[in-house]
């Protein structure tokens, strides 16, 4: 609880964000390494004596790591991103 809303090994502080009356702090990471990446936010709060927090991560690869002859096409990312943030705005406490 101590730490909840500093930023934990990897994580950079992004922003303050209040989601349906709680005020949180959101935090980001990111890692990347032999044709894969993750992209994690981290949503933190102190409530009621505790540490709640609503994340979500994206794990992927680089498409250059498979046959082109499947056809793989990208996925857009900041369609994932925009969806994945109105989904973390649906969170509250009752």
């Amino acid at each position: 609880v101590a730490d909840c809303l500093k930023p934990g090994d990897g994580e950079a502080l992004a922003k303050a964000a209040r989601i349906n009356g709680t005020d949180f702090m959101s935090f980001t990471s990111s890692d990347a390494g032999m044709s894969h990446y993750h992209d994690s936010v981290s949503y933190r709060a102190l409530h009621g004596g505790r540490c709640w927090a609503v994340e979500y991560t994206i794990n992927s690869t680089a498409l250059g790591v498979y046959d082109p002859a499947l056809g793989l096409k990208p996925f857009h990312q900041a369609r994932v991103k925009a969806l994945l943030e109105r989904m973390v705005r649906t969170f509250r406490f009752t």
